[in-house]
């Protein structure tokens, strides 16, 4: 799916070579099942419902993809058109056998009854692969977020209704943090329609674009637009993501996108949040300055880079609420947004590391911020698909914005740094921040990458 949402929104080759790729990817399905089953007979229940889950979710997209092919992939004959339509709904008949295979692999085992993944499900994981997880592949101290998230969650809490009752309003000030969501529902609430969600997120997203003058460089003709949500991903990402671009297009263009199909959980302040966090200076401008600078490809793609990806980009929320001076509950929003993102890494060890059923995560999003019972759904399926990947958010902020402090670095300064040190680990950001102004500069420009795109 994720190759095909990519052909379709970024790769920006022709439509031929593009279509020729995927049936090819589409051919290889046998191999890669031969593979999967070598231990399928050795996973949990918990990893065999969520392999059903994925084949449904393909089928799904595809059956509603399909119809739009030709508007895809304008480019391409009859034949290959013929040709790649068979090849999608071989792999999805595939996937319906293959989702078959796994409920009966469930029924042969003794697991319980063969169904989707269900919010009574618990889903912990061993605390060693937690561990491994969190520290060797994504970034995170499993230790630390132990130690911290329970206060830091109290921190955030207190922040979000300090701010509320300064706000000049006539209503009754909020109590608990329902009151909050719907305080912001009232005052800050979504668009009518798509069409106007997507022409508010484009009229904001120049604003945040023009506010990154004099915090980090970018070339002048480098854009990014405003997209609906992959099909795919319109039951995990409630609010919207950034989708990336294409690294060989000139000049650089890429996307965020919303989601309309959750239009009225999408208020005002996540518009412009996300105009902020997935674009400037967030996740866009990340892709433009990997893209560009003449850093080592191994830095463009280093290791455990998920905390400064996302630490800094949230970061960035906090630092540009300056944007939008006319609305006095944007920094409300943006309270709730980092209360938002510290309730997520207790959520992550509710799943994952206490063992909590899933509708107990769900209740705590309702009960921590307000969301509706759909929305809290969505936002616990996001954390079921990519493990442990939403610690890292608050982690990261909270580490970045540590050093800020310790090593008195400028605003405008240590954000320009953010995004010039490349995709590293946050040890190693701290080594970067340490070097002397002449090793930062030769860091900077003495180690292209080999791989030059043009």
């Amino acid at each position: 799916m994720y190759s095909f949402n990519n052909a379709v929104r970024n790769d920006s080759r022709p439509d031929g070579q593009k279509v020729a790729i995927l049936i090819d990817k589409y051919s290889q399905a046998d191999r890669i099942w031969v593979g999967i089953q070598t231990w399928l007979m050795d996973v949990s229940l918990t990893y065999l419902k969520e392999l059903i889950d994925t084949c449904q979710i393909f089928i799904d997209t595809m059956d509603v993809e399909i119809p739009r092919v030709p508007l895809y992939f304008p480019h391409i004959n009859d034949k290959q058109h013929k040709e790649f339509i068979q090849s999608i709904q071989e792999l999805a008949s595939k996937m319906g056998q293959w989702k078959d295979q796994a409920k009966d692999m469930i029924q042969l085992k003794g697991l319980g009854e063969a169904v989707e993944a269900s919010d009574d499900d618990i889903i912990k994981f061993d605390e060693v692969y937690y561990r491994s997880l969190l520290e060797d592949v994504i970034g995170v101290n499993l230790n630390e977020i132990l130690s911290w998230h329970e206060e830091e969650i109290d921190k955030t809490r207190s922040e979000v209704f300090e701010i509320a009752n300064s706000l000049n309003i006539i209503d009754k000030l909020p109590e608990t943090m329902f009151d909050v969501s719907q305080l912001l529902l009232k005052y800050a609430g979504p668009c009518d329609t798509p069409e106007e969600m997507f022409k508010r997120a484009d009229s904001y997203i120049k604003r945040s674009k023009a506010a990154c003058t004099g915090y980090v460089q970018l070339p002048e003709d480098e854009t990014c637009i405003v997209r609906n949500v992959p099909e795919q991903l319109k039951l995990s990402y409630p609010w919207g993501g950034y989708g990336g671009g294409c690294s060989i297009r000139r000049p650089l263009q890429g996307h965020m996108f919303l989601n309309d199909y959750n239009l009225k959980a999408v208020t005002d302040g996540w518009i412009k949040m996300n105009t902020v966090h997935e674009a400037y200076p967030g996740h866009h401008v990340q892709f433009v300055r990997t893209t560009l600078d003449p850093l080592p490809e191994t830095v463009k793609i280093g290791a455990k880079s998920t905390p400064i990806t996302e630490g800094t980009a949230h970061r960035s929320e906090r630092v540009f609420e300056f944007m939008f001076p006319e609305d006095q509950f944007y920094p409300l929003f943006v309270a709730y947004r980092r209360h938002h993102t510290s309730v997520r890494i207790k959520a992550d060890l509710m799943l994952r590391y206490f063992g909590n059923p899933i509708k107990d995560v769900v209740q705590l999003y309702v009960d921590e911020l307000g969301f509706d019972r759909a929305t809290a759904r969505s936002q616990v399926k996001a954390q079921e698909g990519q493990q442990g990947y939403f610690t890292s958010y608050y982690y990261g902020m909270k580490k970045l914005c540590d050093w800020e402090s310790e090593y008195g670095y400028d605003e405008k300064e240590y954000t320009e740094l953010l995004f010039a040190a490349g995709r590293i680990s946050l040890e190693n950001f701290e080594k970067f921040l340490k070097l002397s102004h002449e090793d930062k500069k030769s860091y900077l420009n003495d180690f292209s990458s080999l791989m030059q795109f043009s």
